[in-house]
């Protein structure tokens, strides 16, 4: 049973998506434990990239969009007022990982999703967010499989809904993503990839975080990734605003 804890720093995953569901972990790695602690996370589907930055940022932006508040252009439910208002008790993110889709400019859109979310603050006090493409996707999912024992959840994620009674828990993800198999006891190659389905965003999410970190996190050896200066609770908006 974990949560927020403000001396751990703060890493959010993103698997893009529109059609698909956009998935978002917010991830608290604790070296002292040797594990990841998920905190939070969200599925879904038909969002414009805007929609995700309140819940990104910890508060509603002060900006008009369509004309009228920001609020009111979009459609927000009372569970997810909450996220927005519990996110906006956390420090800013320190480390953000998303699919490489996320960076990709468009003869439709000059601006990728990842520079929406920036122009609006997302991920600026640390220079962006990592852009991660699988070399392997059968390579990403044995790292992830093999990290995943260290990982922790939040007990609100047993059954948090993000979209509706149709929408899978966190927990349903991890526990029913098809793993890709492995080679088998004869050495005969195997290369059935996990099912693609509403189970697999979450655990894609997952495998961008892992593939996209160039060390250990866990590793007591390292230096802090924090220090006293960064985990002061900072006001997002005035970091727009510089």
């Amino acid at each position: 049973d974990v949560d927020y804890d403000p001396t751990l720093p703060l890493h959010v995953a993103v698997d893009p998506g529109l059609d698909d569901p956009c998935a978002i972990l917010w991830i608290k790695p604790c070296r002292a434990e040797k594990t990841f602690r998920i905190i939070d996370d969200v599925h879904y589907s038909g969002k414009t990239g805007e929609w995700f930055v309140p819940l990104l940022l910890g508060y509603i932006p002060s900006h008009t969009r369509y004309g009228v508040e920001w609020g009111k252009a979009f459609d927000y439910d009372a569970q997810t007022m909450e996220m927005i208002r519990r996110h906006g008790k956390w420090h800013p993110i320190d480390e953000m990982y998303g699919g490489a889709v996320g960076a990709f400019k468009t003869q439709a859109s000059p601006m990728s999703l990842f520079d929406l979310w920036y122009s609006y603050g997302v991920a600026r006090r640390f220079g962006g967010i990592v852009g991660v493409k699988h070399d392997s996707k059968d390579e990403a999912v044995r790292q992830a499989e093999i990290i995943l024992p260290r990982v922790r959840i939040a007990r609100r994620l047993d059954s948090q809904r993000t979209q509706g009674s149709g929408s899978p828990t966190l927990v349903e993800c991890f526990y029913q993503y098809e793993w890709a198999e492995r080679e088998s006891p004869t050495g005969r190659k195997m290369n059935r990839q996990p099912k693609h389905n509403i189970f697999s965003h979450a655990m894609d999410a997952w495998q961008i975080y892992i593939a996209g970190k160039q060390e250990d996190p866990v590793d007591a050896a390292l230096e802090p990734l924090i220090n006293e200066e960064s985990d002061k609770l900072l006001d997002n908006e005035q970091l727009i605003q510089e």
